[in-house]
């Protein structure tokens, strides 16, 4: 199965109670709040989780200070690297409906990435997607977010369109979104768009190997040898072909569209070097290029 790099958008776990919140709590809550947060900062995570457990089991339930208190356990679970338990906290202080609009989109958005922690897919994107409409200058990171839910889904073709449109959106679009949208363009077997995108690749990163093999073998695989030929070469002047498999690929390409002189040119070379093991078949093949 394929699997994808999670692009979780840097966000806050943590949320401060703000001075606002006491005029719709309790003193004694708020007061109790702000000492979990110490807690928190201090990374004293499993006694900050003590003291909500108890707070919740006091505080009114349905109201808001029950949303606060559910928010605040959520964000020790996640830092805890507990997500389900952290996605559930969210879930049921969502459900509440008590929340401030702008705690409640944050909220919504940190739910949809707790989701994709814990491989639950489907659910992200019911989240996300609306968010996005919602909220279009987030469009960015919430687009390669459920790009790569999508991804995860085998929905190779939605979740092109979002990781497109990211791209597109984007001043400097970072090199895991761009391989993301590579990876489906080989999902799909759309080759000349990854031709293209490979192209754009070596530029900007013209000493990652991978890019350069990746475009010969697309060449090979659109039929356009000559061209795979041309990457190989370059690739080989580099320094790239760096095992023996790699070195008589590029000499049988070489034969291939009829280059005899440049395949034993090559062949003889890098015996000479013993990059090529010196044996009769490769001795066999060097004689046949001349």
């Amino acid at each position: 199965m394929m699997r994808f790099l999670l692009l979780i958008i840097c966000i806050c776990l943590l949320f401060p109670v703000h001075a606002k919140a006491a005029t719709k709590i309790s003193p004694r809550l708020y007061k109790a709040l702000k000492k979990t947060e110490t807690l928190i900062a201090n990374k004293s995570y499993q006694l900050a989780e003590q003291k909500l457990q108890d707070m919740l089991a006091d505080v009114k339930k349905q109201s808001y200070g029950h949303a606060i208190v559910l928010r605040s356990l959520s964000s020790v679970y996640a830092l805890k690297g507990q997500y389900q338990q952290a996605s559930d906290a969210l879930a049921t202080c969502l459900a509440l409906n008590v929340l401030p609009k702008n705690q409640h989109k944050q909220a919504l958005l940190n739910l949809g990435q707790l989701y994709m922690a814990i491989d639950q897919y489907a659910k992200a994107i019911r989240i996300l997607e609306p968010y996005l409409k919602e909220n279009p200058k987030q469009a960015v990171e919430i687009n390669v977010l459920v790009a790569n839910a999508y991804a995860q889904l085998k929905h190779y073709r939605k979740s092109l369109s979002y990781i497109e449109k990211a791209i597109a959106a984007s001043k400097k679009p970072k090199e895991a979104w761009y391989q993301l949208n590579l990876a489906l363009f080989f999902e799909l077997k759309e080759y000349v768009p990854a031709a293209d995108l490979l192209n754009k690749l070596i530029q900007l990163h013209p000493d990652k190997k991978t890019y350069w093999d990746q475009l010969s073998s697309v060449y090979q695989q659109l039929k356009h040898y000559k061209k795979a030929v041309s990457v190989k070469q370059l690739a080989y002047k580099k320094g790239f072909l760096d095992t023996e498999k790699s070195l008589l690929n590029l000499a049988n390409l070489l034969l291939y569209i009829h280059s005899p002189y440049k395949a034993a040119h090559l062949i003889k070379n890098e015996l000479a070097h013993k990059h090529i093991k010196s044996n009769s078949k490769n001795w066999e093949t060097l004689a046949n290029a001349w």
